[in-house]
């Protein structure tokens, strides 16, 4: 009996190590695989943030807004060299003189690129951010000299080519999350005055307008307040709407939707659980950029929009929400 009691005590001894073990290995190789995702996310953060803040021409140049400005600027030239070649002799008037070339182009591409940032900035009562540092409106600057003026047209034939014109616009697309984040929401959350910092629409105003309202400026110094009415929401607007929210959601600054999840998690039962903010701005900002690489690509090479089951998904939430009591139909025909 002592004998099978010894032999019970040590088999259990035995099996006792080897879970502690077992245990011990299993939480290790999980700390492992944590610390490797979590190096993994950092090193990504890092990179965006260095990204953002990357300039070149000792400093003088800031390239995330060159490569913006360069997409801007050669999609313009592009589309007025098609339009001239159409025949249009509104812009053939414009451009009759030099320095009606040069107003023209030069506003017109400014707008496009910092119209919805100094919309955000009269929004908030401060200086627009382009302004505020050198490296900026001097990146623009370039991009322009050498979209519409470099010594024998060779950039903007260059830029016609996809293998330099891709990694150009894929940067000009991280550059446009880091235009509705930093230079819109976190503007806001940021601003000078006590009452914008605790504004929810404050910051998703911002965040849309520095993300998308650029082209809307433009039309509308061109063409008027009517062209505001004549458009539907662009594909830019569409995408910045959605990243906008996204960016809102998961990182809830205002901590509303914590709020709102405790008295769900408290009728239900569930105290103490904690669900946003889910991710903190900067790893946030990196799927920003992801997704929105995504989605760009997706509509340049496939040719699929990615935007359209977003958009009958929301309006069939809208028209649920705010049924529309307007009429909408001009004889037999219905405006959808």
């Amino acid at each position: 009996t002592h004998t099978h009691t010894h032999t019970h005590a040590h088999t259990h001894t035995h099996i006792h190590s080897s879970s502690n073990l077992h245990s011990h290995t299993h939480a290790h190789t999980l700390t492992l695989a944590h610390s490797g995702t979590h190096t993994r996310s950092a090193g990504a953060v890092v990179w965006m943030e260095w990204i953002e803040s990357l300039k070149m021409g000792y400093g003088l140049f800031s390239v995330l807004d060159f490569c913006g400005s360069t997409v801007t600027c050669f999609n313009y030239r592009s589309e007025a060299q098609r339009l001239i070649l159409g025949g249009d002799e509104r812009l053939l008037v414009m451009y009759r003189t030099n320095l009606g070339f040069y107003a023209q182009t030069m506003l017109k591409c400014n707008f496009l690129q910092f119209g919805g940032t100094t919309v955000t900035a009269l929004i908030l009562g401060q200086a627009p951010s382009w302004l505020a540092g050198t490296h900026v409106f001097s990146a623009f600057l370039l991009a322009y000299w050498l979209v519409f003026c470099s010594p024998g047209d060779v950039w903007f034939q260059a830029l016609s080519h996809t293998a330099l014109l891709t990694p150009i616009k894929m940067t000009a697309t991280i550059s446009g999350a880091h235009a509705l984040s930093s230079w819109g929401v976190d503007k806001a959350l940021t601003a000078e005055h006590a009452k914008m910092r605790s504004s929810v629409w404050g910051a998703l105003v911002c965040g849309f307008t520095s993300g998308c309202l650029g082209g809307l400026v433009a039309g509308v110094a061109e063409e008027g307040e009517g062209w505001v009415t004549s458009k539907a929401p662009t594909w830019p607007q569409q995408r910045t709407f959605y990243m906008v929210m996204l960016y809102y959601v998961v990182t809830d600054p205002h901590g509303v939707l914590n709020g709102l999840s405790q008295v769900s998690y408290h009728l239900v039962g569930f105290e103490g659980m904690t669900v946003f903010p889910v991710l903190a701005p900067s790893g946030c900002k990196v799927w920003l950029g992801i997704l929105m690489l995504i989605l760009q690509f997706s509509l340049d090479v496939t040719g699929v929009d990615l935007l359209q089951p977003l958009n009958q998904a929301l309006g069939r939430i809208m028209a649920i929400v705010f049924p529309i009591r307007m009429q909408l139909r001009v004889g037999a025909n219905k405006i959808d």
